[in-house]
């Protein structure tokens, strides 16, 4: 029988990295680090933009990303080469954010991959947005999440991010190191 202990599910005594129900993962272990701290240890896309990291809560931070309308295409964050240790070479990946706002996404997972069809939209409501994808052995697996700046400014907070292996992204839950330290 597994249980979940503080965000890391546990059975027969041992952390797990995936959990099913009915055959839908319910479970995956969050591969991003300190995803409720947020550090300042992203990159940034695009000009004419700002990118800050504010409370949301007494222990959770949010990046807010703000440019306007026809500033550069593409403005956002990125951590070059985040993900090229925590997955294998030729595997699927999920990533997922809390978003409030209002932009048009263009991109929210692992550059130079295969990508599905960002799921979820920028609204005045939080919602979980994610998108999923592909590679094979590439060089660098940069996570990027982008807004398009062509037809509409960009002023979106994101919150609680989760990189995850296989196709489905599911809830946010801390990484097991986050926990332990």
């Amino acid at each position: 029988m597994a249980d979940i202990t503080h965000g890391t599910w546990i059975k027969d005594g041992k952390a797990i990295d995936a959990v099913y129900q009915d055959g839908a993962k319910v479970y995956g272990r969050n591969l991003f680090l300190k995803s409720k701290v947020i550090a300042n240890n992203y990159g940034t896309n695009g000009a004419y933009k700002q990118i800050t990291v504010e409370p949301f809560d007494s222990t959770t931070n949010m990046w807010h990303v703000v440019s306007g309308k026809g500033n550069g295409g593409n403005v956002g964050l990125y951590w070059y080469g985040y993900a090229n240790t925590k997955l294998p070479d030729t595997s699927d990946w999920s990533f997922s954010a809390d978003v409030k706002g209002t932009g048009n996404i263009q991109k929210f997972g692992i550059e130079l991959s295969s990508a599905n069809p960002v799921v979820g939209t920028v609204g005045s409501e939080w919602s979980r947005v994610s998108q999923t994808g592909h590679f094979d052995n590439p060089k660098i697996k940069t996570i990027i999440m982008y807004f398009d700046t062509t037809n509409s400014p960009v002023d979106v907070y994101i919150k609680l991010p989760k990189l995850e292996s296989g196709k489905i992204a599911t809830a946010c839950t801390p990484a097991p190191e986050d926990i332990l330290k």
